[in-house]
């Protein structure tokens, strides 16, 4: 396959069976059918892929290297043999990287692979012939609310949400131009992911959703009291942000509004997220929640880092061909 696979959220889907590839839990992988209707699922079947950074500097002639990672878990497809297939804590070791290949491409290769054979996830090989087992296809997925690293961008001002230390509350900050794409540390104290409770810790809620932050790793937490207004008093920091999935059920709903917007709401009041006037902390706006108004100022807009990652790649190319017209006009 050529390098063409944005970084973003997949279906992996066994193309003889039409099964997707499934966290089945304790770090094992199985393939079933797609279940949408399950909030179990919305997680467990779906993987951010997306390739290795500084490629170029250590693997210059090899195929794209690519991670498979489950977001609620932060784990990645993991296969430290050639038999054995599981999850394990994101790394980087070689055995957590993949490469994708068109099956026309590979002929008398002997590919070790993922597999399915009799209804066994397991490491499968092709020889002359093009094995069935080992054919697999990406599709995106469907969801309700959005899965996969987003940017959260407030409607009324343009700026997106970010975070940077445990000890730190998130604020939100003026957009900078695109310098990384998303596979790149830098960019991660402004991407989050929305991740459904009970992928996280079991319970009964359906609709309720934690939103992570992929720097820091930590929680934005739903206050849940009658004064839910986030802090900004270094004391109360920690109240207002936590570095573990909170186990209560009252966490965060999201809902489109009439512009197709995104609401997010404090689950136990119904106060709306926003970004607050008039109140700043370590060189952002920081965030309210104490009003169920609807406004501008709590509404976001879930902006996919895909869409970030082609306007980088935009920039970069529009550099190069300046600098190539000034070069050619120099020479003339």
């Amino acid at each position: 396959m050529s390098d063409s696979i944005p970084a973003g959220s997949y279906l992996i889907r066994h193309v003889p069976t039409g099964h997707v590839l499934f966290d089945a839990g304790n770090n094992k992988l199985k393939a079933e059918k797609r279940d949408e209707g399950n909030p179990l699922y919305r997680e467990a079947q779906v993987w951010w892929i997306e390739p290795i950074p500084e490629q170029q500097k250590f693997f210059d002639k090899a195929p794209t290297l690519y991670t498979i990672t489950q977001l609620a878990q932060e784990k990645s497809l993991d296969a430290p043999d050639k038999k054995h297939l599981h999850l394990h804590k994101s790394h980087g070791a070689p055995w957590q990287l993949w490469k994708f290949e068109r099956r026309e491409d590979c002929k008398e290769c002997m590919y070790s692979g993922l597999a399915i054979d009799r209804g066994n996830l397991n490491r499968g090989y092709e020889s002359s012939k093009l094995n069935l087992h080992l054919q697999w296809e990406l599709v995106i997925p469907m969801s309700s609310v959005p899965i996969g690293w987003h940017q959260l961008k407030n409607v009324s001002t343009g700026n997106i949400l970010s975070h940077s230390y445990p000890s730190s509350l998130p604020i939100l900050i003026s957009p900078t131009g695109p310098n990384h794409t998303s596979n790149y540390r830098e960019t991660w104290g402004t991407q989050w992911t929305i991740i459904h409770n009970r992928a996280l810790v079991g319970g009964n809620a359906v609709a309720s959703f934690q939103i992570r932050n992929r720097l820091t790793g930590g929680f934005l937490r739903a206050r849940g009291t009658m004064d839910p207004t986030i802090p900004t008093t270094m004391e109360d920091t920690v109240r207002a942000w936590q570095t573990c999935p909170s186990g209560g059920e009252k966490l965060w709903t999201l809902e489109l509004d009439g512009r197709r917007n995104w609401k997010i709401v404090e689950e136990a009041t119904g106060n709306l997220l926003g970004e607050a006037l008039g109140r700043s902390f370590g060189g952002g706006n920081t965030l309210e929640c104490s009003s169920k108004q609807l406004d501008p100022r709590r509404s976001w807009k879930l902006v996919p880092m895909e869409e970030v990652d082609t306007n980088v790649t935009n920039v970069r190319f529009s550099l190069a061909h300046a600098q190539d017209v000034v070069e050619t006009k120099s020479k003339t």
